[in-house]
């Protein structure tokens, strides 16, 4: 069973020199079956916080870019999807590719509250837990999936696969998660 997951982003000059660690016992969770499904889910866990920071329109209803009778409107209507008053459509913002990696490679520079909720989103309770992973330490090889680099292309085409609705043909599969997939441990060296 996989319960932590470790992983650098980035590539060569640009990998970063510290890991991020998850782990999902903290929320009950026995571990995963596969590389697949835990990659998978935290991809999905990375996408539901994504999205309350950066797509949802209710969520950051309060952001500078929201003009106030469309925040009038969200809050009486939490569905509204024009403003009654000016008549803008209220709507979430696409998903893009290149600010969901930025998003996954900047947590290498967040703090405890930067990073904001860690239980749940407006989407999911989420199954991979940042913080606190001392128990890390003593794990067994063979319950750790580690990504030296790239982290956040890997965690992107995990999630395209999972959602392929949000696939704009930019990107295709990276080769580590080709590899994951097939319960490979990429050889890094």
């Amino acid at each position: 069973m996989y319960k932590y997951i470790i992983m650098h982003c980035g590539y060569v000059e640009n990998n970063m020199t510290a890991a991020l660690i998850f782990q999902c016992q903290f929320f009950g969770h026995p571990g995963y079956s596969s590389r697949k499904e835990a990659l998978t889910e935290l991809a999905l866990d990375m996408y539901a916080k994504f999205y309350d920071d950066y797509l949802s329109i209710y969520e950051n209803r309060y952001g500078r870019d929201v003009k106030k009778c469309c925040r009038e409107a969200l809050i009486s209507n939490k569905e509204a999807k024009f403003c009654s008053e000016c008549g803008s459509q209220i709507k979430d913002k696409g998903f893009d590719c290149e600010q969901f990696m930025e998003f996954v490679t900047n947590l290498h520079c967040t703090c405890c509250d930067s990073y904001g909720e860690a239980e749940s989103t407006s989407q999911r309770d989420l199954c991979w837990w940042p913080y606190w992973n001392d128990d890390f330490i003593g794990a067994p090889k063979e319950e750790i999936i580690y990504i030296a680099e790239n982290a956040e292309m890997v965690l992107l085409s995990a999630l395209l696969d999972a959602k392929p609705e949000l696939n704009n043909g930019e990107y295709g599969d990276h080769s580590d998660w080709l590899r994951f997939k097939n319960e490979e441990q990429p050889e890094y060296r």
